[in-house]
């Protein structure tokens, strides 16, 4: 990748933002001249949608490109042992556990809770697995990611207004301590997440494919696309608990602001959604939507005429709404009647990721002969922490 390529489709994307900017005020004329959009302009806004969305993601891959390292310059804790790496290729090749057994790399020793045993991924299988979920995976990009060595991440919430203050205050705080404990217990556990790709023998015996490589991307496939979806409508039972599951009445609750239209996305509830969020939590604030919704606010203006969507040209202004980055995810919901299609606000501060260190995979060649099938796990959880620091814009 070069920085002259990355240019040249940053240059493209503003000559196609000026077509679609002409293209949505002929249609506007129309509606004004004619009472009806001509069905030709309705479809050239639709294919220069598409075409700026692609744009859009060929840039974000260049960029993901130019700042990912090289999976050899990160250390992992396989990677200064070659002999495992050897021994564990021959292991998916072959299903030999002698060379492992030999090496007796302190990996691979059973820690509580590892039913299923097998053995752990090599430090280049879990760089590149790690790599496609930064890249892939938008909650990953938005939250807070902790990997513990545990099956649950504890966090004290505390509740009290002497937890701060200054040090002159210090005497009257101590006073007050043992009538205010009101610090309560956040868990957020780590649930089994399972893969089983599948190979032919033949396949593993040839030399010129790369077995780590190929396992590792069909891993990462299927890790992302279960996870993502989680994140955002995972109910939390045996799975992480998503910013959607959350009932709109209760103690634990996201508010959401009801759009000014039904069924519609219109620019007054954008604007009554962006100032919804307390101002602590507007400085790193994103809007998170499905790509249908983005499609509704690029054809939005606001009562001056400006576009409330505005394009990213560069890489320190990405595409925004009212100032905030628009952020596009598959598992938010398209903009019906009684959905939530869009979710704004610091998820950094309002949502935790929890990985449970270590992806262990298992090889069985029997139950599905003649295929052989590796066996996957890696645990993970999710759920909101600040129920103040998202909203929810509901239709």
């Amino acid at each position: 990748m070069s920085f002259q390529e990355l240019s040249k489709k940053i240059e493209e994307l503003g000559k196609l933002n000026e077509q679609f900017r002409q293209l949505t005020d002929r249609r506007l004329n129309e509606i004004e001249c004619r009472g009806s959009v001509d069905p030709l302009t309705t479809q050239q806004i639709n294919r220069m949608n598409n075409q700026l969305d692609l744009c859009q993601g060929e840039i974000d891959r260049l960029k993901a490109t130019a700042h990912r390292p090289s999976v050899g310059s990160v250390k992992g804790f396989n990677q200064e042992d070659g002999r495992y790496q050897k021994a564990f290729c021959d292991y998916l090749r072959h299903g030999s556990t002698s060379g492992l057994e030999v090496v007796q790399h302190k990996s691979l020793s059973q820690q509580p809770g590892d039913r299923d045993g097998g053995y752990l991924l090599t430090s280049r299988m879990h760089e590149i697995i790690h790599k496609a979920s930064d890249d892939e995976c938008v909650m990953r990009k938005l939250a807070t990611v902790v990997t513990i060595s545990s099956d649950a991440l504890e966090l004290i919430e505390d509740t009290t207004k002497e937890s701060a203050g200054w040090s002159e205050e210090m005497s009257v705080v101590l006073d007050r301590q043992e009538h205010s404990c009101l610090a309560s217990k956040k868990i957020i556990p780590v649930h089994e997440l399972y893969a089983q790709p599948k190979a032919t023998q033949k396949m593993l015996d040839d030399t010129r494919i790369d077995v780590e490589n190929w396992l590792s991307e069909r891993l990462s496939y299927v890790f992302n696309s279960k996870e993502g979806e989680s994140f955002i409508n995972g109910d939390g039972v045996n799975k992480p608990r998503g910013i959607l599951s959350y009932p709109e009445f209760g103690a634990d609750k996201i508010a959401r602001i009801e759009s000014t239209e039904p069924g519609r996305i219109t620019a007054d509830s954008l604007i009554n959604l962006f100032f919804s969020l307390k101002s602590k939590y507007t400085k790193n604030a994103k809007f998170l939507l499905s790509r249908e919704a983005l499609q509704q606010i690029r054809l939005l203006r606001d009562r001056n005429g400006r576009y409330l969507w505005q394009a990213g040209l560069r890489e320190s202004n990405p595409a925004n709404i009212l100032g905030a980055e628009v952020v596009v995810s598959a598992d938010m919901p398209t903009a019906i009647s009684k959905s939530t299609p869009i979710a704004f606000g610091d998820f950094r501060q309002g949502y935790h990721i929890v990985d449970r260190q270590g992806i262990r995979i298992l090889r069985d060649p029997y139950t599905l002969k003649p295929f052989v099938k590796f066996y996957s796990t890696k645990r993970i959880g999710g759920d909101v922490v600040d129920f103040d620091a998202i909203k929810l814009l509901q239709l």
